[in-house]
């Protein structure tokens, strides 16, 4: 049964290059980026990612989807 999930916005605006190379996952088919939230998600949600990098304006809206998460009681 296919069920349909309404996608959740996440905003994140990554303000150097340190912060991008350790949210970046290259091993996620397309890339893929870690974001740090307090909402809980589950594998497959859909995510709508508006996206600021360093120190550019420009806002870049991403369709996304969840392949990873990471239990908040787990370390860095």
């Amino acid at each position: 049964m296919n069920q349909l999930h309404k996608s959740k916005t996440v905003s994140v605006h990554l303000k150097n290059v340190s912060e991008l190379r350790q949210a970046f996952m290259p091993f996620i088919l397309q890339g893929g980026l870690f974001i740090v939230t307090v909402e809980d998600y589950d594998l497959g949600d859909s995510v709508e990612l508006n996206l600021q990098l360093l120190h550019q304006s420009e806002v870049y809206h991403i369709d996304g989807k969840v392949v990873w998460i990471t239990p908040s009681h787990a370390q860095d």
